[in-house]
């Protein structure tokens, strides 16, 4: 099990990724900008396939899955309350605190929906997930960040 993590091509690329922002390793020019390019299409080809997906979800069912409820509660409330408690016993304050607490209250994100494709599962779920997500997460999200003002 650990050295089909290990031999995994995505932890691979982490590590040389970090290695190279450590190092402050440039790359040469072609290489730039053949990251450049994959860089660029990543968000918008991510967008498509989520938005496939979303396409194919029936709306009624949307609120009926018993299943959501639990993770959007706590994706939207509790992990970002407890986010901002923790936070703040630490003593942190002022951007750190706010940017901080602006991520913790984001929606589910997309990459849910592109990991069970990834994975040969379902996607209904995951689209549920992160579709209702973002939507409650118009009221969550500025509820939390008016809380980290405080």
């Amino acid at each position: 099990m650990v050295r089909s993590v290990l031999t995994n091509p995505n932890i691979i690329a982490i590590v040389i990724g970090l290695i190279v922002f450590l190092a402050s390793f440039k790359l040469p020019t072609i290489l730039q900008s053949g990251v450049n390019y994959i860089s660029g299409i990543n968000t918008p080809l991510s967008m498509i396939v989520i938005g496939n997906s979303i396409a194919s979800i029936k709306w009624r069912e949307l609120f009926s899955d018993h299943l959501i409820w639990p993770g959007i509660l706590l994706r939207n409330i509790v992990m970002p309350f407890l986010t901002l408690l923790i936070l703040a016993v630490i003593g942190l304050h002022g951007t750190a605190l706010l940017a901080t607490a602006t991520m913790a209250a984001c929606p589910v994100a997309g990459i849910v929906v592109l990991f069970t494709l990834l994975n040969d599962g379902d996607p209904a779920f995951a689209v549920k997930l992160m579709s209702l997500s973002t939507l409650f997460s118009i009221v969550s999200l500025p509820l939390m960040i008016a809380i980290a003002a405080l």
